[in-house]
């Protein structure tokens, strides 16, 4: 069995059904294809990588043994976030929303993160 590759010039000759009648023995021309292409925008780099650091971030936040190392991530998810989302005011650079995550994401682990470190203290006797 073969496949035969479509006809799309079978009716090249003949005019435009809403063409105006044209004169006979004029050659029709069609108006010169131009391709336009399509810029696709990207996502901002440093707010996907934000949006990583501030996952693994809040993960270790939950995981309380680790909230140290949650701290020192949340702060790089919180700022690589802003970064980010500064990105995407320039044309072509998408990606607010996953920055705006990740700025909250590192927000929320520094937050708890030092609520465990700081909970975490022993006390002092009270004093006599």
């Amino acid at each position: 069995m073969t496949t035969r590759e479509p006809d799309h010039n079978r009716f090249a000759d003949r005019a435009p059904a809403d063409a105006p009648a044209a004169r006979v023995g004029a050659t029709v021309t069609a108006e010169p294809e131009v391709e336009h292409r399509i810029k696709r925008a990207k996502t901002s780099a440093a707010a996907a990588t934000a949006l990583a650091i501030g996952s693994a971030a809040f993960v270790l936040t939950l995981l309380v043994l680790f909230f140290p190392v949650a701290l020192i991530l949340g702060v790089i998810g919180l700022l690589l976030g802003i970064v980010g989302f500064r990105a995407t005011k320039k044309p072509g650079v998408t990606g607010k929303g996953v920055a705006l995550a990740a700025i909250l994401l590192g927000l929320v682990s520094i937050v708890l993160g030092a609520a465990v470190g700081l909970g975490d203290r022993p006390r002092s006797p009270p004093a006599r």
